[in-house]
């Protein structure tokens, strides 16, 4: 395995790590609060103002808990083993996306699935990334993926209807966009992202199908 495989590998674990943690930390406080929360409810004695208060709150819990488990579903490496990359997007996008109106419309070629172990992750978590962005920050309706290969490389576009955005004005810090292109460069790729308020937005990868190390 080469640099880049053995860096891809320790991204996974650390991810799976902090699943691990989210799920036997993290979920059970959310679950016991809500509980909680949740029979306080059935106390006649509390006032309509603390009512509305408490309400608020197991309002908050159950988001919280779907934020986690989302997380939760996210963090952990897809599993690879038996089925295309963009078998296990769709699969994991299936968990991920809680709004019945997000329409996915994918067109992948058959020749852009034989790829390597390292780039099969990263045109999975570049697709996962730019689907639930496009989801949760573009509110769109309608996402299309495609994937091909072209000159030996795996080109992936994503584009969606969202509202879109001003690319210069986002964060450099902003943790979806730095990780999409931090693991194209990887894999000896690069990522292109076009957007325009009220135009949709664009993601563009491209991947080096390389040999399996």
């Amino acid at each position: 395995m080469d640099n880049a495989g053995r860096l891809i590998e320790l991204i996974e674990i650390e991810r799976a790590q902090i699943g691990s943690e989210i799920h036997d930390g993290v979920l059970p406080l959310i679950f016991a609060a809500s509980a909680a929360t949740s029979s306080l409810q059935r106390d006649d004695s509390l006032s309509e103002e603390q009512q509305t208060r408490l309400k608020q709150v197991v309002d908050w819990l159950s988001q919280a808990m779907q934020v986690a488990r989302q997380t939760l579903t996210n963090s952990y490496p897809p599993e690879l083993s038996g089925v295309t990359w963009s078998q296990a997007a769709q699969d994991s996008l299936a968990r991920l996306l809680t709004e019945p109106t997000t329409r996915l419309h994918w067109d992948v070629a058959t020749d852009a699935q034989a790829v390597s172990t390292d780039v099969s992750l990263t045109a999975y978590r570049i697709v996962v990334e730019a689907v639930r962005n496009a989801a949760a920050h573009g509110k769109a309706d309608d996402i299309w993926i495609r994937g091909r290969l072209s000159n030996n490389e795996i080109v992936l576009e994503i584009k969606d209807n969202g509202c879109g955005f001003e690319f210069e004005q986002v964060a450099q810090d902003r943790f979806g966009v730095r990780s999409m292109c931090a693991r194209a460069k990887l894999v000896g790729g690069k990522t292109n992202i076009d957007s325009r308020p009220g135009e949709g937005t664009t993601v563009t990868a491209q991947l080096a199908n390389l040999p399996e190390a």
